[in-house]
């Protein structure tokens, strides 16, 4: 853990030659790291994790439980659905964005996320009340609630290792 762009990041320094990946346009995680370490043939592959509590958290569900799966045999997710949305969300001009949600269920069985209040990237305790994460592509629309938006969900199997 700990890939960032400044003087604090330990882990690019661990890496043999330059890193096969050094930053991925989302956020929060952006300052993921990927590469291999080790001096052996073909190397150990090593991911950097953003040094944010948020980043880190994300960066996990999207890259690192994928890859242990997959190392495992398993199906390496994470899984996407839907939902409707709860509340307004803002366009997204930028890179991809991953807005921490809360989940609930309509009368008609249909699942509802609701962005929680704060985004903040060091605020952990918003990452950890999240039920999921709503999935908004760089460039994307504002959304008025009742639209159906793509999430991932954080709760059940898609995170079991």
């Amino acid at each position: 853990g700990g890939a960032a762009a400044g003087a604090h990041d330990h882990v690019r320094g661990l890496l043999d030659g330059p890193p096969v990946v050094s930053r991925v346009a989302m956020r929060p995680g952006a300052g993921l790291v990927f590469g291999r370490t080790g001096g052996r043939a073909g190397g150990v592959p090593l991911l950097g994790l953003p040094g944010n509590p948020v980043s880190t958290g994300i960066a996990a569900v999207l890259f690192l439980i994928p890859a242990l799966r997959a190392l495992q045999g398993l199906p390496p997710g994470p899984i996407v659905g839907t939902a409707t949305l709860g509340a307004p969300l803002r366009a997204n001009p930028g890179r991809r964005d991953h807005i921490r949600a809360r989940l609930a269920v309509a009368p008609s069985g249909t699942a509802i996320a609701t962005p929680l209040d704060r985004q903040d990237n060091a605020q952990i305790s918003g990452f950890a009340a999240a039920d999921a994460l709503i999935v908004r592509p760089a460039g994307a629309a504002a959304c008025e609630p009742g639209s159906v938006v793509d999430i991932i969900r954080l709760s059940g199997g898609c995170l079991d290792l």
